[in-house]
């Protein structure tokens, strides 16, 4: 029984979501929202929260948690160039037949977005950005010193590394936003690395204007990402990687210098090498400020 117990918890690893796979769901930046804000050449400032989970379940249940409060921030160092970063306070816990908890800061972010097209409007009225982003992620927060409880700790003790492209086409109201996106994890202290990852982002919205400083822009898009294999010590660990769909509806709204974010996103099909994982839905809420 022990050992089961011991087993779900490392099968675990596999969703402990890193990098900016969860965190840019509950990040309001430049590389998910190019040409979608309405003050998106702005510096801003904000605060975040997402929540997270799973089910495994073979012998007994534990329902796994994940909750992050995200200090996030933007400067446009340039019209071309904006570096973003975020800090994040992870609490991450897990209940049923096992409970644990871990708690504190997690590994930091800092992004570099650039503009390689951004065209207001051409001959057909039709606006198009074009973004591409270097990501890097610190190891800040804290790695769980024992093994069992490596999927719930606040950070992964490795520095990883992500590039993204992200489109966005809008004509009049309506608009299409296309993003991809891979992350390349790095190795921690044990010889411990998760698997890279890559994601594919579909999102269609509407641009609605009320008077001259009210927007409200509601969104329904869908999520696709694959992850590879966990290694320790040059070997692949069994039971980790594979693959998640997520469908999702969002609203930004949007009132002169204040931004109301959120997004809910179900999963709609897994195929994972760890059978008895479930993925749960998620959600996200964030307040932003735009400074001048």
């Amino acid at each position: 029984m022990k050992f089961s117990r011991f087993v779900f918890l490392l099968i675990a690893n596999l969703f402990a979501e890193n990098l900016w796979g969860q965190c840019m769901c509950s990040m309001p930046s430049a590389n998910s929202n190019s040409g979608i804000f309405p003050q998106y050449l702005n510096h801003f400032v904000g605060l975040g929260y997402s929540q997270n989970g799973y089910l495994a379940s073979s012998e007994e249940v534990n329902r796994f948690r994940f909750q992050q409060t995200n200090l996030i921030t933007r400067i446009s160092v340039h019209k071309k160039l904006q570096l973003l970063g975020m800090l994040p306070f992870n609490y991450n816990a897990v209940s049923g037949y096992h409970t644990a908890k871990e708690q504190g800061i997690g590994d930091a972010q800092l992004k570099l977005n650039y503009f390689i097209v951004n065209r207001k409007a051409d001959c057909f009225k039709i606006k198009q950005f074009l973004t591409g982003g270097l990501a890097l992620k610190l190891p800040t927060g804290k790695m769980a010193t024992d093994v069992s409880k490596r999927s719930i700790q606040t950070g992964t003790g490795s520095t990883d590394y992500s590039f993204n492209l992200n489109y966005v086409a809008r004509y009049k109201e309506a608009g299409i936003m296309l993003e991809s996106q891979y992350n390349f994890t790095g190795i921690d202290k044990n010889e411990f690395k998760f698997g890279n990852s890559y994601s594919i982002d579909g999102k269609l919205f509407l641009w609605m204007q009320s008077g001259k400083h009210l927007q409200i822009i509601p969104s329904i898009y869908s999520h696709f990402r694959r992850i590879g294999m966990d290694v320790l010590r040059g070997y692949y660990s069994e039971n980790t990687g594979g693959s998640t769909v997520f469908t999702g509806i969002g609203c930004d709204v949007y009132f002169k210098r204040m931004g109301l974010l959120g997004t809910y996103q179900n999963p709609v099909y897994h195929n994972l090498r760890a059978t008895d994982v479930t993925p749960l839905s998620r959600f996200s809420v964030s307040f932003i400020y735009f400074l001048k």
